[in-house]
């Protein structure tokens, strides 16, 4: 147990376990005002007036143990505060340590199953043994055939754990009831589920396999907050419906929540064949706090108005507090949520998700909700000092999906939007930490001079290797990023980021030709195309070279100047080889490039000089902007040359023209 002067820091420790239990969001005033009691209560005096500017700032240098870090954040979005998921290993022991009620998961850090430390499990079949236990945590309401499951209460029995919890077992001991008769059987339903802190050990399964018209619903709630499932967890074929109003059914229910706060799975998690229903708004399934060890899906969900909350939630072993260096050698952690249905006033919310080596893939949702997969930066310790925040190794897939609400993005090093269409706006999170510069990331696009990606949704898309291994794999990677990076430039076009959407058109370019290969494959099936087309990749290279596809006039004005340049230097061993027979600028400067001056004549024919290579520029500078009044080419090399120069000379103030115009007008 920590040790620290409970009675010197009560202020702190009250003040700490407001913001870590209480349900909703806590704001900076609240929080001043809360600070200011507990304060003048602990120490008999009154706060500093400057806390109330910097009331988190003021807590989080102020602790018992003079931790190095923070425990709380504000939410840049929402003002609202919260304690640090990765900060709470020592929080919540502090907490403990100055109130012994204090509740918490001490599962929730560990790392392994401590397989050792577990409690024994009751099961089911024992549980019926024991009659009277059997009646305070199983209670059926006769008239309206609800049935309420109490968990809780075999803890003040001394029972902790349970083994094998399976839902369709319970609900079958009470349909093959032969007292009850057909009508009440077809009126059973479960209440609310109360479980809290409970262990589960083995198989969980919320799930009925039995005929579906005889599946009952679950209307008052589900309460798991500070559980720990050993095994894995499958939920199948189970209704949640919540109302509001009585009827000849329901009552009027107070929970409309399927709660997993601050639980510890070290197994995968399933959710299949799930609805919820209900007239209440404010519907909700919650996995805030809790702590990710394996795979978590839900497929074939109808979540209707209920929101999906994942907000602070942890996957793996990525608690950057509790170890400097997260643990990427046990395979990838994946979170999917595939065939789903969502109300568009609802949301799903990942924001400040802490998580690392981690697949998000939201895949097959015809009308995507306000989502915020707003993931955490990772914390840099340098010598115990808080370095800089990188980009975590996590990867976001949203395939085939309609972005009908806002979508904001924060830390993801790859992603792809394969097969999506948006409808609404994509917007970065305002805390995206920097990009590591190991391999296979890189912060800049290829090309000449190179382009760096200042976007990182956009760094994130050029990033993205997921591929199957195959080259053919790779080739519809590479198009699938051109769709996206075309989707990306309309986004910011239309959300008014030109230098963004100036990014998004640079990248697109760069992946265009596969695109173009894939539709000539596509149109001419029995011949194989090449991945990359070798002329349109010189020819898009080239534009980019030369002015980043009109939106860089000083790019532009740049291959001009150098082209005058090479030119000259063409124009200069002409001269120095043939002499004034080379070229004429006659009228031009009298007396210098002169046939009649014979002097002049033979110091020209002799060798080269400051004039000769003067003139020669010159002269190249007005085979593209004419300034002057004669100029004629007289060998048959230079008449060849002159030509060329012309054409791109012509070509590149035509480029400089629309790069000036495009960039005046936005």
């Amino acid at each position: 147990m920590i040790q620290f002067d409970q009675e010197k820091w009560k202020w702190w420790t009250d003040t700490m376990e407001y913001v870590r239990v209480v349900p909703g969001t806590v704001y900076e005033n609240q929080l001043y005002e809360l600070l200011k009691k507990n304060y003048k209560a602990s120490v008999g005096a009154d706060l500093p007036v400057r806390t109330q500017r910097e009331t988190v700032d003021y807590l989080n240098r102020n602790n018992p143990l003079n931790q190095r870090g923070c425990y709380l954040k504000v939410d840049t979005v929402t003002g609202g505060i919260y304690t640090i998921p990765s900060q709470r290993v020592s929080l919540d022991e502090m907490l403990y340590t100055a109130n012994p009620d204090y509740i918490y998961n001490p599962y929730l850090y560990q790392s392994e199953l401590p397989l050792d430390a577990l409690p024994a499990g009751i099961t089911f079949s024992q549980l019926k043994e024991q009659k009277e236990l059997f009646g305070e945590v199983f209670l059926l309401e006769p008239s309206s055939m609800e049935l309420s499951v109490n968990l809780e209460a075999l803890r003040s029995h001394g029972i902790y754990a349970f083994q094998s919890f399976y839902l369709e077992e319970i609900a079958r001991y009470y349909l093959e009831d032969p007292d009850l008769t057909r009508e009440q059987k077809g009126r059973f339903h479960f209440g609310e589920i109360k479980a809290s802190q409970m262990v589960f050990l083995g198989e969980t399964r919320l799930a009925f396999e039995i005929d579906q018209r005889m599946s009952p619903s679950l209307n008052k709630g589900a309460c798991f907050s500070e559980a720990t499932f050993c095994g894995p967890v499958y939920a199948y074929n189970l209704t949640f419906a919540f109302h509001s109003l009585r009827d000849d059914i329901w009552d009027n229910y107070s929970s409309n929540k399927v709660d997993f706060r601050n639980v510890r799975f070290f197994d995968r998690v399933s959710f299949r064949d799930i609805r919820f229903m209900g007239d209440i708004l404010d519907m909700e399934i919650t996995f805030e706090d809790a702590r990710l060890q394996n795979e978590m899906e839900f497929i074939n969900v109808d979540f209707g108005r209920a929101a999906a909350n994942f907000f602070q939630i942890v996957a793996g072993d990525y608690v950057d507090h509790i170890q400097e260096k997260p643990d990427t050698d046990k395979g990838i952690r994946r979170i999917r949520l595939v065939n789903i249905e969502i109300s568009g006033d609802s949301r799903i919310d990942f924001s400040d998700a802490e998580m690392e080596n981690t697949e998000i893939i939201l895949e097959n949702i015809q009308a995507l909700p306000q989502t915020r997969l707003c993931l955490a930066p990772m914390r840099i310790y340098q010598k115990g000092v808080l370095g800089e925040e990188i980009c975590p190794h996590n990867y976001l897939l949203i395939r085939n999906c309609e972005i009908q609400q806002t979508l904001t993005i924060g830390n993801v090093s790859e992603l792809s939007f394969r097969d999506s269409r948006n409808f609404s706006k994509i917007v970065q999170a305002q805390n995206w930490g920097s990009m590591p510069a190991e391999k296979p990331y890189r912060s800049t696009s290829r090309g000449l001079g190179g382009t760096v990606i200042s976007n990182p949704i956009l760094r994130a898309v050029y990033n993205n290797h997921h591929t199957g291994g195959s080259e053919n794999a790779l080739n519809k990677l590479n198009y699938s990023k051109a769709k996206d990076f075309i989707m990306l430039k309309e986004n910011f076009c239309s959300a008014g980021m030109y230098d963004e959407e100036d990014e998004a058109f640079i990248l697109y370019m760069e992946f265009k030709p596969y695109i173009n290969s894939t539709l000539r494959r596509r149109k001419r099936p029995g011949k194989r195309a090449p991945y990359k087309d070798a002329w349109t990749n010189f020819l898009y290279k080239c534009l980019y070279a030369t002015g980043k596809y009109g939106i860089s006039p000083g790019r532009v004005i740049t291959a001009l100047m150098v082209m005058v340049f090479l030119f000259g230097f063409l124009y200069f061993g002409a001269s120095c080889i043939q002499g004034v027979d080379a070229f004429s600028i006659g009228g031009t400067l009298e007396g210098v490039w002169d046939y009649t001056n014979e002097a002049l004549h033979q110091q020209i024919i002799q060798g080269p000089s400051f004039m000769k290579l003067l003139v020669s520029f010159l002269y190249s500078l007005e085979g593209v902007i004419p300034f002057v009044s004669q100029f004629e080419p007289i060998s048959l090399f230079v008449c060849i040359a002159t030509a060329l120069e012309n054409a791109l000379g012509s070509f590149l103030v035509g480029y400089f023209s629309v790069a000036v115009v495009r960039k005046t007008l936005r």
